[in-house]
């Protein structure tokens, strides 16, 4: 809970000042040389005008930016333009690259994306990701893929709608390649949205194939000019467009007509051979509070599968490394985007494989899985008692001195626990082990190495 608090406050504060940039009307002039959008409120601008390819992220990225708020100045918009960033926990030392997700209304829904995704990420149910939220000065113009209004409305409550292309171009073309160029991203791009962002969510997916892998569209409001969202999914389709990727809609109690759209979109869509579709309905929920549960559903559901499951009272999936494999490949076939099997998931094969008497199975696990996360001395660590196991000393030292090596660098406090299974391989010592891990691993919710035996290492919260 300390630790859950400490994020609660860094976040609150990312949100003032992620505000205040919003609200700045006159930023100062750029500084000499500036490489891109540099925090606010001392904001430089920048401009980015190439197209963003699905493979962006093989291009090595420039000296990373920190979380912050920033501004950038749009070409495309003939504005300069607000957003923030959070990164991951362990981003600047992880070496690793993410998932990106992209949101709008970003100031006010950046302390509650940020709780969600870091909680389902801790628990096994997605990966970690990079949160960019983009500000909005007219949600209105930005956000309506057409001139229109709601039945009913006044007309003079929409006279600037109709600029959501423009708004995509934007992030098409601008935005995005910055975001890539700047951080360490995976192909994976995701467009979060609530109300008119959840019409624009639904219009990217349908107008623009391949600039996002998924979409999550919260309480859309689909009634925009009728049955026009519907209108244009069916042409988007009979247009052979190809719409693709992942898309989930969360419908709460909007009233009939609303539910009625819904509806007829999902029945729609679901047509589309390369696009998956999943209905959320949560009937308790109002189009306001739709918001914190739609979020936790939307992204378990675009995430399906990201924890292997296990039998009961296994401590992981059978099979070994070739049934890890296996799913993660169905599961990058689904995402569009090539998945790195989760380091504790791969662990936890590793020892199901052992405890079923199948050592050297569970070693070509463990020995792989470090390879995946060259950065973990944790995956290090279990290797050697694996290899402890298996008689194999020179090996096991060498595992763990790669572990201790990995922890001083990161400063990690557990390298008094990766030295000492490293005295004890060379002294021929016992290492205490054995093969009853909890599952899933919590990797950012475990306990200390060495603390206790291999039952419980590094799977037990503090």
């Amino acid at each position: 809970m300390r630790t859950l608090g400490r994020v609660v406050a860094s976040l609150a504060a990312l949100t003032l000042a992620s505000a205040a940039a919003a609200q700045a009307t006159t930023p100062p002039a750029p500084p000499a040389a500036s490489p891109g959008p540099t925090p606010a409120p001392a904001a430089a601008t920048a401009a980015a005008s190439s197209a963003a390819p699905p493979d962006a992220a093989a291009a090595a990225p420039a000296t990373p930016e920190p979380s912050g708020a920033f501004r950038i100045r749009s070409a495309v918009l003939g504005e300069e333009r607000s957003f923030v960033v959070l990164a991951p926990p362990g981003y600047a030392t992880s070496g690793r690259r993410y998932p990106v997700v992209y949101f709008t209304d970003g100031s006010p829904s950046l302390a509650l994306l940020a709780t969600v995704t870091r909680f389902l990420a801790q628990n096994g149910r997605m990966p970690e990701v990079i949160l960019v939220g983009i500000d909005h000065a007219d949600r209105v113009r930005d956000l309506t893929p057409s001139p229109g209004r709601f039945e009913g409305a006044p007309p003079a409550a929409f006279k600037t709608a109709g600029g959501g292309d423009r708004f995509l171009s934007f992030l098409q073309d601008e935005l995005i390649p910055h975001v890539e160029r700047s951080y360490r991203t995976e192909p994976f791009r995701m467009l979060v949205g609530h109300s008119l962002g959840g019409l624009l969510a639904v219009h990217a997916q349908l107008a623009r194939p391949g600039l996002f892998q998924a979409t999550l569209a919260l309480a859309p409001t689909l009634t925009w000019n009728g049955d026009e969202p519907v209108r244009r999914a069916r042409e988007a389709l009979a247009g052979g467009r190809g719409p693709r990727g992942v898309m989930v809609i969360v419908s709460p109690n909007d009233g009939p007509a609303a539910a009625k759209q819904a509806q007829a979109l999902v029945r729609t869509v679901r047509g589309a051979s390369g696009l998956q579709v999943a209905a959320v309905e949560l009937p308790e929920e109002d189009h306001g509070s739709v918001v914190l549960e739609g979020a936790t559903r939307g992204f378990k559901e675009v995430f399906a599968g990201w924890m292997m499951p296990a039998p009961a009272g296994a401590v992981g999936p059978g099979g070994g490394l070739p049934a890890v494999e296996r799913h993660y490949a169905r599961l990058s076939e689904r995402l569009g985007w090539t998945v790195r099997p989760p380091e504790p998931v791969v662990d936890a094969a590793g020892r199901q494989a052992i405890r079923d008497g199948k050592l050297d199975d569970g070693i070509r696990a463990l020995r792989q899985n470090a390879a995946w996360h060259p950065a973990s001395a944790a995956a290090h660590d279990v290797l050697g008692m694996a290899l402890v196991r298996a008689d194999r000393l020179e090996e096991a030292k060498g595992a763990f001195r790669t572990a201790l090596e990995v922890a001083e660098r990161a400063k990690d406090p557990d390298a008094a626990a990766y030295r000492a299974h490293l005295e004890a391989a060379t002294a021929r010592a016992p290492i205490r082990e054995a093969l009853n891990p909890t599952w899933p691993g919590l990797p950012n919710l475990c306990g200390k190495a060495g603390d206790r035996g291999w039952e419980d290492h590094h799977h037990h919260g503090n």
